[in-house]
């Protein structure tokens, strides 16, 4: 077998491989749920604490305001605020909705999935959360619902 030939194919197929990597946008992933459902948590344990510094995590108490992106080379991950149980969730839903329509104009910043947030100890789907999850069939096709043990 001729050494050089396979090392020329190698640097062939590396370049290609390259050049289609780059081509191909960087799956973004929103997170949403109510505040101290453990958002923050799963992404400081996706990234490490050098990307997500314990300050940033409320512990219950509301920290995320707007969205805030993470981001590594293989996926982009948005935390969202959290939804609070004395506030109106239609208006954030309608907030997030907006925000997300306005990113769909351009691949390599719309959001493709939704993980929606539960916090494990209590586990239950509420009527809020089926709300807010229905409200988006016909905007996201991937939803994933997370129950944090965080």
């Amino acid at each position: 077998m001729n050494t050089s030939s396979s090392s020329e194919g190698f640097k062939y197929f590396l370049e290609k491989y390259i050049k289609e990597k780059e081509k191909q946008a960087v799956p973004n992933i929103l997170v949403c749920g109510y505040t101290g459902t453990g958002k923050t948590s799963i992404i400081q344990s996706l990234f490490g604490k050098d990307t997500v510094d314990d300050k940033l995590i409320g512990h219950g108490k509301p920290m995320t305001q707007g969205f805030e992106k993470y981001k590594n080379p293989n996926i982009n991950v948005w935390d969202s605020k959290g939804f609070e149980h004395d506030k109106a969730q239609s208006e954030l839903t309608e907030e997030t909705k907006k925000w997300i329509k306005a990113k769909d104009n351009n691949p390599d910043s719309s959001i493709h999935m939704i993980w929606y947030t539960i916090h494990g100890p209590l586990a239950r789907v509420t009527e809020s959360d089926t709300d807010f999850i229905q409200s988006f069939k016909n905007i996201i096709i991937y939803f994933l619902l997370l129950i944090a043990l965080i």
